[in-house]
């Protein structure tokens, strides 16, 4: 599907969902998207579409007029289970609108990923998943054009997780998708193009990844925190990844789909990510040392002067 298809799906969704969208959090691959054009930061380089919208749902979800579901089969959208909640909703194919409802896991390990009901709302579920929490906790508000509708130009508020949170959740679970048989599964690669995007998108937005960084781990209570455990989860997943370089089949795999969205060489690809990645894993670094104590500090390298000092 297009880019722009891709997009016009995107903000549909988003106008059908408006009389929830204040209870609801948009997470997943829209997230650098609307920084990219909402936030007023400046972002250069490409980004990366996803078929599908990532709705988060923080229970309670009060009912507003319509039920979710009444509001989704009215729009056309149809769930993708039958006989029990589905958290896959999809519009006729040539309208392309899909959505999945996700909410932070409660309960015992082994209902990790299982549908649960979102209730007042009928047949609409949601996979219920561990550390969303923080992505719903830990959010900001964008103003998005949406387009015309009814004759009308609209806009609508969407909560979004703040930048930092969304990167280091990014790097904390991405390694939880299932890989396919001999190889990585592609939304493991789309999910470090993600974390590409938006390392490369200006030294500003750097800025405010390692800002949110700081505010979430000084927010965590415990070193057994989720917050803090989070942060160091994303360290390590990282430098392992960096460490193993080219070799590492999850980096020639994102470095492939890069290669192909910027039409640059896979060589250029796979240098561009890792060094991204590498940076990432600095500021990851710096932000957890900072906060550990001396014996910590010492272990890591003497931070880089400034320029001109």
């Amino acid at each position: 599907m297009a880019d722009t298809t891709l997009e016009r799906a995107f903000t549909r969704v988003l106008w059908l969902l408006r009389d929830y969208l204040a209870d609801l959090v948009v997470i997943g691959g829209w997230v650098p998207f609307l920084y990219a054009r909402c936030s007023g930061d400046p972002w250069s380089g490409g980004h990366s579409r996803t078929a599908e919208v990532d709705i988060l749902t923080m229970p309670p979800l009060p009912v507003h007029g319509a039920p979710l579901d009444e509001t989704l089969r009215a729009a056309g959208l149809a769930p993708a289970r039958e006989g029990g909640p589905s958290a896959v909703w999809n519009a006729a194919a040539e309208s392309g609108e899909q959505i999945e409802f996700l909410t932070p896991h409660r309960g015992i390990g082994t209902t990790v990923g299982t549908t649960v009901h979102i209730p007042g709302h009928g047949q609409v579920g949601a996979i219920s998943l561990s550390t969303l929490e923080l992505l719903g906790q830990h959010i900001t508000t964008l103003t998005v054009p949406v387009g015309d509708f009814d004759g009308t130009l609209h806009e609508v508020s969407v909560r979004v997780p703040r930048l930092g949170v969304y990167v280091v959740h990014k790097a904390a679970t991405y390694t939880a998708r299932r890989a396919h048989i001999e190889r990585p599964n592609p939304k493991q690669a789309k999910d470090l193009v993600y974390l590409h995007d938006v390392m490369a998108a200006s030294d500003v937005v750097r800025q405010r990844v390692e800002t949110d960084l700081r505010a979430l781990w000084q927010s965590g209570k415990t070193k057994a925190g989720t917050e803090r455990q989070t942060i160091r989860t994303a360290l390590n997943n990282l430098s392992r990844l960096v460490g193993a370089g080219r070799h590492a089949p999850l980096v020639s795999a994102a470095a492939a789909e890069l290669s192909e969205r910027d039409r640059i060489t896979r060589v250029d690809a796979e240098a561009r990510l890792l060094g991204q990645l590498t940076d990432l894993v600095e500021i990851v670094k710096n932000v957890a040392a900072q906060h550990r104590g001396p014996d910590v500090r010492r272990r890591m390298p003497p931070p880089e002067p400034e320029p001109g000092a």
